[in-house]
């Protein structure tokens, strides 16, 4: 690294300081770039939907939204695997925002989320096999199960999944059940 300095410079991205070697973190000037607010986040998928060329509704926009968690990369994977699966999306989201129902520009007050049943979020493949998992491990707990929940998660970290993601979905499915 000090001998190409002057002519060569690195960038690494990590969600963690403690992920970066102290050899490294030392020689790198640290810059913190918080996440995206939810109303950027909105913002961006109707850019995108609009440079696609679909429409977006501002009720299905925030329910996206709500869904990635503040994490603008899953949103766009969920958009796109949205349009994939379900476009033109439910006509009862086209046209005016019924009442209590936000507004993709002013869905931030409002302290209840919009689920439409009729228009799911697709999630990840990944993200369902984690769900799953959670479930197997809620009704019942054998040896046997042990054995192929520990199968599943090799199968997720064999295709690249990061721990911490697979525990974070599953933390969250065990509080949902």
């Amino acid at each position: 690294m000090e001998k190409y300095s002057r002519t060569c410079r690195l960038i690494l991205m990590a969600d963690s300081l403690t992920k970066i070697i102290e050899p490294l973190r030392s020689r790198c000037n640290l810059v913190r770039v918080p996440s995206p607010s939810e109303k950027e986040i909105c913002a961006v998928l109707q850019k995108v939907s609009k440079k696609e060329g679909f429409e977006l509704p501002d009720q299905f926009a925030v329910k996206v939204t709500r869904a990635c968690s503040k994490n603008l990369r899953r949103g766009l994977l969920q958009l796109q695997s949205s349009k994939m699966d379900n476009y033109p999306f439910a006509e009862d989201q086209v046209g005016a925002t019924p009442p209590n129902i936000p507004s993709c520009t002013s869905f931030l007050s409002s302290s209840v989320g919009f689920f439409n049943p009729t228009q799911p979020v697709s999630r990840a493949d990944w993200e369902l096999v984690c769900i799953d998992i959670a479930s197997l491990l809620m009704r019942e707990q054998s040896n046997k199960r042990l054995l192929l929940v520990r199968t599943r998660f090799y199968e997720l970290l064999t295709h690249a999944i990061p721990a911490d993601a697979i525990f974070e979905v599953r933390s969250v499915s065990y509080a949902a059940q």
